[in-house]
């Protein structure tokens, strides 16, 4: 559910939500007024809420509906508010104009405190097979968000071959496609495992597991892709994280 008095805001936050595959958009209140009987009539799981407002404001409304086990972010163009609203104990605190990466983290925080509640209660399992360990770890163990257009991705390590900048964008090259993507190489490397994905070009960041081969300056990925290797003072390095041995240690086999 959205409650926010502004207009605008409500559209800012609905193509957040939209963004996200396993959100959906229930409600949008205009008021915390209107948003008393609304959020008894739907019982949302969560709220983005402004606090500023007519009549009532985010706080007051928080009073009122103590008990309904809601989780809320906080959306508000005023920073001063920050502390008082972690005293209400909310989810987080987000502040207007809501960057994508923002909102993403605070949301994947709520799911996973949701998580955990039905894991506390003990949720039965669906019939058959009791889920492995591996099974059971959230998707986020090894996958990356990524946000193409509208549409957010949840990819698998597993299944990008290798990731291309290009100035201000960066083209995902998986199995599913490819997913392009605002940012850079430096903003997208930091969020993938180091031992999993290396730099080998200025251009270009490789998953090691999808080498087939290195020939010179150009490795080979299993889809057949030829991504060529920076010929500069740390091409020895690079080559070492790739095969994990010094170039030419088997130069005689």
């Amino acid at each position: 559910m959205i409650i926010d008095d502004e207009p605008p805001a409500h559209t800012v936050v609905a193509e957040l939500i939209r963004s996200v595959p396993w959100l959906e958009l229930t409600a949008s209140c205009y008021s915390a007024v209107e948003a008393v009987e609304k959020i008894s009539e739907i019982a949302p799981e969560l709220i983005f809420l402004d606090i500023v407002m007519p009549e009532l404001s985010g706080f007051q409304l928080l009073d009122l509906i103590r008990g309904h086990h809601i989780h809320i972010i906080v959306i508000s163009a005023h920073p001063q508010y920050a502390i008082e609203g972690f005293d209400y104990n909310v989810a987080a605190y987000l502040l207007k104009p809501i960057p994508f990466d923002r909102f993403m983290g605070a949301v994947m925080k709520v799911r996973k405190m949701i998580e955990r509640q039905a894991s506390a209660r003990k949720i039965p399992e669906p019939s058959g097979p009791a889920p492995d360990k591996k099974s059971m770890r959230s998707i986020l163990d090894d996958s990356i968000w990524i946000k193409s257009g509208v549409k957010v991705h949840s990819v698998r390590y597993k299944h990008i071959y290798y990731i291309e900048g290009l100035k201000d964008y960066v083209k995902v090259h998986c199995k599913e496609g490819v997913l392009v993507s605002y940012g850079n190489l430096a903003s997208i490397s930091i969020r993938l495992p180091k031992d999993l994905f290396v730099r080998i070009h200025r251009s270009y960041v490789v998953n090691v597991k999808a080498i087939a081969t290195i020939e010179g300056n150009i490795v080979t990925l299993t889809n057949q892709s030829r991504i060529p290797l920076a010929a500069n003072k740390d091409r020895d390095k690079v080559y070492q994280k790739l095969t994990g041995h010094r170039k030419g240690d088997h130069a005689d086999e």
